[in-house]
Parts: C-alpha cells; sequence; structure tokens
C-alpha cells in the first residue's frame, strides 16, 4: 500500500508512525522549556501505537499545486522555478530547493509507477485527544504514535469519484491556458 501526503511534516510523521516505539522518549535527549515532565506525564505524551508498514510506502505529493501555472507537467520546469523562488525569498535559508525537487519528483515517479486501490482518509474537523479535550487541525498536528486512531475513517475511493476528480483537473489546466 502506498500511502500519499500533501506536506513534508506529515510525511515524516507518517513515516514514524509506521514502526512506532511509544517508550522511544526513554532512548534519546528531551529538552525542557519552563517545567520539565515527569516520566508519568511523558508516558501520556508518547502513548501510541505502530500502524505497521514500510516508511518507504510514505510519499509527498507536493510541488505546491495550488499555486502558479498548472498546464506544465507536474514536476516541469514552471514547476521548478516556482519552487526556486520561493525558497529563495526565506531569509537566512540556504537554498535546498534542488534537493527537496528532486525528492518530490522521486516520490511522483513512486505514485505513478504504483498500480494499487485507491482509498482515502479525511480529518475529521474535531477528535478527542484526552476526556475533555478536543482538538481542531490538520494531519501536521497528529502525533507519529496516534495516527492508528485515524484508520477506521479510510473509506475505498470509487472509480466514478476518480474520474469526477480527473476531469475538473483537466479543466482547471484548460482555464490555465485560455
Amino acid at each position: 500500500m502506498l500511502e500519499v501526503v500533501f506536506d513534508p511534516g506529515t510525511k515524516g510523521s507518517l513515516k514514524h508512525a509506521k514502526n512506532y516505539d511509544p517508550n522511544s522518549w526513554k532512548k534519546g535527549a528531551l529538552a525542557f522549556v519552563g517545567k520539565k515532565f515527569t516520566d508519568e506525564e511523558l508516558e501520556k505524551r508518547f502513548a501510541g501505537q505502530p500502524i505497521g508498514g514500510s516508511s518507504k510506502d510514505v510519499v509527498q505529493l507536493g510541488f505546491f499545486l495550488d499555486m502558479g501555472n498548472i498546464s506544465d507537467a507536474i514536476d516541469g520546469p514552471d514547476r521548478k522555478d516556482l519552487y526556486d523562488r520561493l525558497f529563495n525569498i526565506m531569509p537566512g535559508q540556504p537554498s535546498d530547493s534542488e534537493h527537496v525537487f528532486e525528492e518530490l519528483r522521486q516520490d511522483y515517479e513512486h505514485i505513478r509507477e504504483s498500480d494499487c486501490r485507491l482509498s482515502k482518509v479525511v480529518m475529521p474537523e474535531y477528535w478527542q485527544e484526552e476526556e475533555n479535550t478536543l482538538i481542531e487541525g490538520g494531519w501536521n498536528s497528529v502525533d507519529a504514535g496516534k495516527f492508528y486512531r485515524f484508520l477506521e475513517f479510510e473509506k475505498r475511493v470509487p472509480g466514478i469519484e476518480k474520474r469526477i476528480n480527473a476531469n475538473r483537473w483537466k479543466e482547471m489546466v484548460k482555464e490555465m491556458l485560455l
């Protein structure tokens, strides 16, 4: 199975979720800002379980497809130029657009080469973290050990939905060419 996400933070967390170890905090270094957590608080914070599978099967469909010209190839020169421009406006940051773009290109190739059933997991608007706590946010706000909670929301994408979305994309590309 191939897991496709749309941002680098979620990709990293989901890769970690594949073989999540709830005791990993005991094996590494922790830094605290403010109050130091007790072991009991840390156990609760890092509680979770792995979702299984290989971290190699987590890919990102990035490319800032909500920006710029989409009529060129998804990993074409227009998109590469957009990445270069975006990376170069970040003050004090060395431009790493070549590396990031190449990694996205490899992920995109992996997606195109894949021939598997298509499912989706839609993030609920809110989810309960503790008894009196509701969390609101996107996939990038889910801790690696908590991804297992969302597996029940997986739904198969029927062929008609694939065709509708493919046609929508084609229409948007046509609009760019007008």
